[in-house]
């Protein structure tokens, strides 16, 4: 149940920096030094970070960012493939065996050196040994190589400035079900197309689209602000998104039945433009995106560029209308009070002009003043629409 005090003594205010740190392994040591010392050198009160799959990635992290913040990982390990994901290895031992009957034990081995679970070990090995060269894996009494190995297959992480708030608490963390999870299907147009078939069978059986939610108490205003970090499936236009959504607005109600809170913030890689109509669940029920309606410089900034050298900018990719950027990443807050927000901000940061690109995506930082001062008690789920 609700373990914070009731008392409230001032707004809400707090500031946060959402970024998809790239979660490939080029450059990877150098954009994560640019990528905590930009972190630090702002000092934001909340972190919100997709594609943090390495354990390098984690390392550094934590190296960097422990001794200020609560930092916690989706950790998400296990890849509990689906059992579609099994089909083509039972097609090609039964194939197999219809051929050549006289060896069924061979075919069983067959099922089981192309199953998932066999796959799931190659690529664990690969991407050990394709990252051996960075100094984590170079120290002597390291973990071994199997866990050097673990990815995240989630790879969301929140943390909370320990400075500012208190009580922090991890208190969901969810990857899509396979029923929502939607990657798009590849074109059928012929042998050029397997390549893309076979990453589609490996985003669907291994990756992890989902979200955590975090809980804190501000320090200075004695208010409890909820944090989820989202990263909604790609592809434009996409279905499952507006699912997607649905879901993770279903947990929220579920947390605040049991922790009543004063401010929610959503946010992360959404992958999709605004005018994705997934968009119009959110706006339906009343929150607010903070980079189309309180931008810094005036005007929306795009966090997805075909002038980032790191971006595999795609023409139309989302949409006709996008042109040569558009914003794929968002902050969402809803206020729990009768007076809302107070003021607010967001920029681009991460953009080659206010610090280094370190990823494909520019990255958000947002500053928000929202709710009442004194003891005004904040709204139950039921008020939650």
């Amino acid at each position: 149940m609700d373990q914070f005090p009731l008392t409230r003594t001032s707004p809400l205010e707090y500031s946060l920096i959402n970024l998809n740190i790239l979660g490939e392994p080029a450059n990877l040591e150098s954009r994560l030094r640019q990528t905590t010392r930009g972190l630090l050198a702002d000092s934001p009160d909340i972190i919100c970070l997709q594609e943090g799959f390495f354990p390098y990635t984690r390392h550094v992290l934590n190296s960097n960012l422990s001794s200020k913040y609560s930092l916690t990982f989706a950790s998400h390990h296990n890849p509990s493939p689906p059992f579609l994901s099994f089909l083509p290895s039972l097609i090609i031992a039964l194939l197999f065996y219809l051929f050549f009957p006289n060896f069924p034990k061979s075919s069983a081995t067959l099922f089981m050196a192309t199953s998932p679970v066999a796959l799931f070990v190659l690529i664990r090995a690969s991407f050990a040994l394709n990252i051996m060269n960075l100094p984590y894996h170079k120290t002597k009494n390291r973990p071994n190589l199997l866990s050097k190995s673990r990815l995240d297959f989630q790879g969301t992480a929140i943390a909370f400035n320990k400075r500012t708030f208190d009580n922090v608490k991890c208190v969901h963390i969810e990857g899509f079900g396979h029923e929502i999870r939607g990657y798009p299907k590849p074109r059928c147009e012929g042998l050029s197309q397997i390549g893309e078939w076979i990453f589609y069978y490996i985003q669907h059986t291994f990756f992890r689209p989902g979200f955590m939610i975090s809980v804190g108490r501000s320090i200075n205003s004695n208010r409890r602000l909820l944090v989820c970090n989202v990263h909604l499936v790609l592809g434009y236009p996409n279905p499952s998104r507006k699912l997607q959504i649905q879901r993770v607005l279903d947990a929220i109600r579920t947390v605040m039945k049991s922790r009543r809170v004063d401010g929610v913030v959503i946010c992360g890689d959404f992958n999709a433009p605004k005018c994705d109509s997934a968009f119009r669940v959110l706006e339906g029920e009343g929150w607010i995106d903070l980079g189309g309606e309180y931008p810094k410089e005036g005007k929306e900034e795009a966090t997805w560029v075909k002038g980032n050298e790191l971006c595999d900018f795609e023409e139309e990719e989302f949409g006709e209308d996008t042109g040569e950027e558009c914003r794929i990443d968002f902050c969402w807050v809803k206020s729990f009070d009768s007076q809302g927000i107070k003021w607010a901000e967001c920029e681009t940061i991460f953009n080659g002009n206010r610090k280094e690109i370190v990823s494909d995506h520019y990255g958000l930082k947002i500053k928000v003043k929202q709710g009442l001062g004194g003891n005004e008690s904040p709204k139950g789920v039921n008020d939650f629409v």
